[in-house]
């Protein structure tokens, strides 16, 4: 990697973790996730709301490192205006490259976090038993 691209991705991360443009709570949201990630404390709440099956608007709150709160920006930019089926089949490894840099094992669970609740949002709304409002670790 050279060092333009670089500074390119870096300047991504860092725009995306100072964006406010996702950042808090949505008035009326049709599901919330909460998810902490217990080996380093960070902790990510994805608010969706959800009309016809396609998400119309993301919000999140966040308490950790940049890559946990960039990422969370990051993820709630890619699914705005994108079917519930089509985010279904996204997948880790899908998020990893959305956040454009490196990550190292360890801090793949940060860039994970609001994508793991994500997941488990979009795989409750089949379950008629499921609470739109949940909470879990990992």
């Amino acid at each position: 990697m050279d060092d333009v691209n670089e500074f390119d991705e870096e300047t991504f991360l860092r725009d995306h973790f100072e964006s406010s443009e996702f950042r808090g709570r949505l008035e009326s949201p049709s599901s919330t996730q909460t998810i902490l990630n217990r080996t380093c404390g960070d902790q990510v709440t994805l608010d969706l709301l959800i009309e016809n099956n396609v998400i119309r608007g993301a919000g999140f709150d966040a308490q950790g490192c940049m890559i946990s709160q960039a990422a969370a920006s990051i993820l709630c930019e890619f699914i705005h205006d994108k079917p519930v089926d089509q985010l279904k089949q996204f997948d880790a490894p899908s998020m990893l490259r959305q956040i454009r840099i490196p990550l190292s094992p360890r801090r793949m669970q940060c860039g994970l976090l609001a994508f793991q609740a994500l997941k488990q949002m979009l795989f409750s709304l089949d379950d008629p038993q499921a609470d739109s409002t949940t909470a879990g670790n990992i």
